[in-house]
């Protein structure tokens, strides 16, 4: 369990439950909250991903009617405040999604800039 704390993940084993006082472990035992952190966990991951479509479009045809670059800098604001949400908590998989989020989000204002 120490190895767990000096890399900052004790949150994984322990989180605490709104309903219940005490602390329930990471994995649960339960199969269907188990079932849930596992999707949950491949969603943050995964998600980033779904501007990938965007990006290769922009590349590829050098149109950028309908893409508003607005809309993709306040994604990218909102990725760095939960990056650092993240880092400060100490949760790995919001700070790798959200950084993941801020790469293709400044990616695709990069490309609307430049074939605008």
């Amino acid at each position: 369990m120490s190895g767990m704390r000096q890399h900052g993940l004790i949150h994984i084993h322990k989180r605490e439950r709104h309903h219940q006082p005490k602390l329930e472990p990471f994995p649960s035992k339960k199969p269907l909250v188990r079932l849930l952190d596992t999707a949950a966990l491949a969603n943050g991951i995964l998600s980033p991903f779904a501007s990938l479509p965007q990006l290769f479009y922009i590349l590829r045809t050098h149109q950028t009617s309908g893409v508003s670059a607005l809309t993709w800098l306040l994604l990218g604001l909102s990725s760095i405040v939960w990056s650092t949400y993240g880092f400060y908590h100490r949760a790995w998989p919001i700070v790798i999604s959200s950084i993941i989020s801020l790469f293709l989000d400044c990616a695709i204002i990069l490309a609307v800039m430049t074939y605008r």
